[in-house]
């Protein structure tokens, strides 16, 4: 008899912490996921971040040779003329930072777009409101070294 009743409380114990686990797993789910679309955010303030390159002999330079266009979300289309020329500026954690050489790249006439490379790949644009915004599909660029 009381090797039935052990059986008996066993089971019921098993029953109750399957409905817990279960629980436990949806909450670290959800938090998972909560974390992914975190990460995946699209845009963010990097002006903390910002690393200005002081020395300009040191500089890299990109000549872009066709005309490309992005549509950036929450700022609008950035138009990149071909035959312009960037030269490194600073860096941001996801890449080096390249202003366009003469004349600013503005967007909408008020915020100026600088190119963030990585891996000889435009990732996105950093605003000089510290706004960075990554774009889908990057053009590749030869970065020169000095």
């Amino acid at each position: 008899m009381d090797s039935t009743l052990m059986r008996s409380s066993e089971n019921t114990a098993g029953r109750r912490a399957a409905p817990r686990a279960r629980r436990g797993l949806g909450v670290c789910m959800a938090a998972l996921a909560m974390a992914l679309l975190a990460a995946c955010s699209s845009t963010e303030n990097v002006k903390d971040s910002y690393v200005p390159l002081y020395s300009a002999s040191a500089a890299a330079l990109v000549r872009i040779h066709r005309p490309l266009s992005y549509d950036v979300e929450k700022v609008g289309m950035v138009r990149i003329a071909d035959e312009s020329v960037w030269t490194q500026v600073g860096a941001i954690p996801q890449g080096d930072v390249f202003r366009q050489t003469g004349k600013a790249l503005l967007v909408n006439g008020t915020r100026e777009a600088m190119m963030v490379i990585s891996a000889d790949r435009i990732q996105g644009f950093f605003f000089d409101n510290g706004l960075y915004v990554p774009v889908e599909k990057g053009a590749g660029v030869t970065v020169v070294r000095r």
